[in-house]
């Protein structure tokens, strides 16, 4: 619960529910039900293994709330899988508000990714767009090494 309070608080419409990832060979199957069990979301994709490669950057999300525009950056680092094919999103609860979200038909998949193995780290709180970030301090024991992010 305490994700969708943090989401509900950035002005993202977030409700309890859950996700399931099912694997089956190269064939992935998402899932994500309402809190009553209700299909919401349904994603199938042609997948294939993790490579040697390492992905990192950051989802952006644009949000308003109380009538100010948000931004919310989410760094991420992932071990994507190759290939990666969307074959269908489908949204079958037509009552539901999270219909509105469904995608344009024909499919057209900007971009995405699927990894058994990621991280993405929640920001410490939103900015307004024209706001100074605050940024995280790489401790100073971390910071001396000389390697990216003080790693």
């Amino acid at each position: 619960m305490v994700e969708v309070r943090y989401a509900a608080a950035r002005g993202a419409p977030a409700a309890a529910g859950k996700t399931r990832l099912d694997l089956r060979g190269d064939q992935l199957t998402a899932e994500t039900r309402a809190a009553d069990g209700t299909l919401l979301i349904r994603v199938t994709a042609r997948v294939g293994y993790t490579g040697t490669e390492a992905h990192n950057g950051h989802h952006r999300y644009l949000t308003r709330s109380d009538g100010e525009l948000i931004v919310t950056d989410y760094p991420y680092v992932a071990e994507p899988v190759s290939p990666f094919e969307v074959e269908s999103v489908e949204f079958p609860a037509r009552e539901h508000p999270v219909h509105a979200l469904r995608p344009a038909n024909p499919l057209h998949v900007c971009w995405g990714f699927y990894s058994p193995r990621v991280s993405f780290a929640y920001p410490a709180r939103p900015n307004v767009p024209d706001e100074v970030a605050d940024l995280h301090q790489v401790p100073a024991r971390r910071a001396r090494s000389g390697l990216p992010s003080g790693s």
